[in-house]
């Protein structure tokens, strides 16, 4: 079904259309979620708070079907993933350094065989303002002015940000550009 019925829908109030947007979008709004948790249960968590948010602002007519569905959607997850980092913060424990292991710089097969979660946790190991911006800028395609108003820094802030983290990725990797996306 195509987005402007399940939407006209859903904003009734009708649970079957509900359950197919749920349906529909979930998948891809969990990859977006899971960019910014600790882990599967975090994200898990930050989607079903959007699914919450989602749903409260179709019932309230804040969407005004202005752009596309799917990226509205994503705005409000990785809004809520950000607030879930602030709030939890504390109690988040560091993953084992990835600079303790023994890297071969010269094989390409070493990227070449690392999975998503690998990757990911490389980024989740840099501090928490560099890898926040490193996602949103590399992996979500945000300009750093969206990136100062979602994290409430300052523009040359999150310019910064990003040239720490892509130093610090550029440590473990030195011949791989693509993976911090230098062009």
């Amino acid at each position: 079904m195509e987005d402007g019925k399940l939407i006209k829908y859903c904003k009734k109030g009708e649970s079957k259309y509900q359950r197919a947007l749920l349906d529909k979008y979930s998948a891809q709004l969990m990859g977006v979620a899971r960019r910014y948790a600790y882990d599967n249960s975090e994200a898990k968590d930050i989607l079903q708070d959007s699914w919450i948010k989602i749903f409260k602002a179709l019932m309230s007519e804040n969407y005004k079907e202005e752009g596309r569905l799917i990226g509205w959607m994503s705005r409000i997850v990785i809004n809520s993933a950000l607030k879930s980092k602030a709030k939890n913060e504390a109690r988040i424990v560091k993953i084992e350094r990835i600079k303790n292991a023994s890297i071969d710089h010269d094989e390409p097969t070493v990227v070449d065989s690392m999975t998503v979660n690998s990757i990911l946790k490389i980024i989740d190991n840099l501090s928490p303002p560099s890898n926040q911006v490193f996602k949103l800028f590399v992996v979500d395609g945000f300009r750093h002015k969206e990136i100062a108003e979602l994290l409430g820094i300052a523009e040359s802030t999150s310019r910064v940000h990003l040239t720490n983290a892509r130093i610090k990725i550029k440590s473990y990797f030195p011949n791989f550009q693509e993976l911090i996306n230098t062009k």
